[in-house]
């Protein structure tokens, strides 16, 4: 004891150390013995484990008994470097004095795979020894089967499902836990021979404890199907156990019909068809998809005691998923006949729904209705040399309704009517119809200029039906322009830039100065270029100095106008512009019956009721459902002439009402 780490005390020094220190050297000395040390190892395997022995050593090398082992393994070599990473195993036993024997098993392995092991040891500081030799063993394959299910059975069915349930087997027989089910089916009996080709479910139940009971339902289905089952399982390797029983069931009849359709449409007729429209239905009520429709229809109502006697459409659609929008189109119909529409949906057993709603559609008539006839037709000469323009109000497909197919249009240096129009010269190049009511142009060219034609035009429409022959109108073919400044009209009215109170203004131009007959043609479009004419014709000159032609189509408010005037064929005038403010008044205001004629009441609502009162409240006139401008000559209700004064009116039914002076 004298020694401490080789190298001796002296005597007489040793002994002047005090007891408590003495005592801690002896002990620093013993620990740093069992550093040294290192166990020996050897091995034994199964498939899940390795069985450790060694032979003790002590806290001091060989001697005493150390504290604690530190057992590790991996599936790569162990060494000093990579201790510290390989898998500690856990529940060690404590060490047993120097020179014992130690066993361990380490559990938890996987089969067939190679594992290497070592050890080291500690004592009480700790003070760890080096590492033990490194051994290595492989465990055994596993072999065990997972025990077979001898307890499976059916119940439960629907139409498209049966339930199956077992007792749940182990991974060893009927130890641990099994890792996997192959569930399977047929609609023939399964044997261990071709359970490979019975048709495999999915999502089966992960394995339970041992003894536990499992339940799985296999969908999909057919109804009234006898169905065969079988069941493997499998432990982790796989060791697949053997075929369960086997046992049998059958699907119960489907018996739930699809929903009823009841947003069936009848849409889009025509001569002959008319395409029905509904929401998809299901299988089963309003889920998955049905498999057939049955269409019929009728010239009578269709009920559900009538149904099956109903026309039968041939070749319906196959059913969309529910939900879905259908559409279908019933030909080989009659012209202009109401039909009744009805349908039933079926599934594959097949389940037949109730009738659906009954809707009813009349096919179109022929179209016999032609376009009316043009009688606004307007002509006047055109701004280059051998041009006439033309304009006229649109009619429509059938009679003023609707947007015709083509324009025949017709002129000639000979008088024309109804009887030569076939005769005369065809313009080929006819602008294509727009809709009823919309003003429409063209440019007639390669005139013989200074000719004086005749103009007429017919209308066609998509089934072949013609108008009429329209108005006849006539113009001279464009062939100088006026070179004197006294040729040229002046425009008075109304002054450029005003606001005109009607929608259809009256427009006043001065008259030339060159002896008559004068002709005035006007026009009025609505840009500077006068490409887009809304409105042309002419006037012979008037008695006096001016000249008024009043707009025959109502214009539209808050748009800018322009318009111009030519005196016969000589140049135009400068240009003005004007817009306009409908607005119901009557004019001339004060009316003088005696010069006038006629006063005016204009810019009314469609089918207005317009009344005439005295000033004291008595009805002088009434008129009903205007569909134009009304015109009074001054008489009252008896046709005797009213006396001068002051009248009311006013529209029923509106704010719109006003005064008009009547002089004698």
């Amino acid at each position: 004891m004298s020694q401490i780490r080789g190298r001796k005390l002296p005597e007489q020094k040793w002994c002047t150390v005090p007891r408590v220190i003495r005592n801690a050297l002896v002990l620093i000395t013993i620990m740093g013995i069992a550093t040294t040390l290192a166990p020996s190892v050897v091995a034994q395997t199964t498939s899940t484990s390795v069985t450790l022995t060694w032979t003790a050593k002590g806290d001091d090398g060989g001697t005493g008994t150390a504290s604690q082992y530190d057992l590790r393994y991996s599936t790569a070599p162990i060494t000093t470097s990579n201790w510290g990473t390989a898998t500690v195993v856990t529940g060690l036993p404590a060490p047993k004095a120097a020179g014992s024997t130690e066993t361990f098993t380490v559990n938890g392995l996987t089969s067939s795979t190679t594992y290497y092991f070592a050890l080291k040891v500690a004592d009480e500081v700790p003070n760890w020894s080096a590492l033990s030799n490194v051994i290595s063993r492989t465990t055994l394959a596993e072999t065990t089967p997972p025990a077979t299910i001898a307890n499976l059975g059916a119940s439960n069915e629907t139409s498209t499902s049966v339930r199956l349930s077992w007792s749940a087997p182990g991974d060893d027989g009927n130890v641990g836990l099994a890792s996997q089910y192959d569930v399977r089916y047929s609609t023939s009996a399964i044997t261990a021979a071709n359970f490979a080709s019975a048709t495999a479910v999915t999502g089966e139940p992960t394995p339970s404890a041992p003894g536990a009971v499992e339940t799985f339902t296999v969908t999909g289905l057919n109804p009234v199907t006898t169905y065969y089952f079988a069941v493997k399982t499998a432990d982790e390797v796989p060791n697949w156990s053997a075929i369960s029983n086997v046992v049998s069931r059958a699907t119960l009849q489907e018996s739930t019909a699809p929903s009823n359709v009841s947003t069936l449409t009848a849409l889009n007729p025509t001569p002959n068809s008319i395409t029905l429209g509904w929401t998809a239905v299901g299988d089963d009520g309003l889920t998955g998809t049905a498999t057939q429709y049955e269409i019929r229809y009728s010239t009578a109502p269709i009920t559900t005691g009538n149904f099956s006697a109903a026309t039968l459409v041939a070749n319906p659609p196959v059913p969309k998923a529910s939900g879905q929008v259908e559409s279908f189109t019933v030909s080989g119909l009659a012209q202009g006949t109401t039909y009744y529409f009805a349908l039933k949906v079926a599934d594959e057993v097949p389940n037949w729904s109730g009738l659906s709603n009954v809707v009813s559609g009349t096919t179109t008539a022929p179209d016999v209705t032609p376009p009316d006839p043009v009688n606004d037709l307007s002509a006047l000469p055109g701004t280059n040399i051998g041009e006439i323009g033309l304009l006229w109000t649109a009619t429509g497909d059938d009679r003023k309704v609707g947007t015709a197919r083509f324009y025949e249009i017709r002129y000639t240096l000979n008088p024309l009517n109804v009887t030569n129009f076939g005769q005369a010269m065809l313009w080929t190049a006819p602008p294509v119809p727009l809709p009823s009511g919309t003003a429409q142009s063209v440019v007639l060219t390669g005139l013989t200029p200074g000719s004086s034609y005749n103009i007429a035009m017919k209308v066609y429409d998509d089934a072949g039906n013609v108008s009429g022959i329209s108005n006849v109108t006539s113009a001279v073919a464009k062939f100088s322009f006026g070179t004197s400044t006294d040729q040229v009209a002046t425009l008075a009215q109304p002054p450029s830039g005003s606001t005109a109170p009607t929608s259809r203004p009256t427009l006043v131009v001065d008259n030339i100065l060159s002896s008559g007959p004068n002709m005035y043609y006007f026009e009025v479009a609505t840009d500077s270029n006068f490409m887009g004419l809304v409105a042309m014709g002419s006037q012979a000159e008037e008695v006096g100095a001016q000249t008024s032609w009043r707009v025959p189509q109502a214009l539209n408010a808050n748009q800018t106008y322009y318009w111009r005037v030519r005196a016969n064929s000589f140049a135009y005038s400068a240009i003005s512009s004007f817009a306009v403010e409908p607005q119901t008044h009557a004019y001339p205001n004060p009316f003088r019956p005696l010069s006038a004629g006629q006063a005016i009441f204009t810019d009314l609502p469609s089918g207005a009721n317009v009344t005439l009162l005295s000033v004291s409240g008595e009805i002088v006139r009434q008129w009903s459902n205007a569909v134009d401008d009304i015109r009074w000559d001054g008489t009252n209700a008896q046709g005797n002439p009213v006396a001068t004064g002051v009248y009311l009116w006013a529209v029923e039914g509106s704010a719109q009402q006003g005064k008009i002076i009547v002089i004698r």
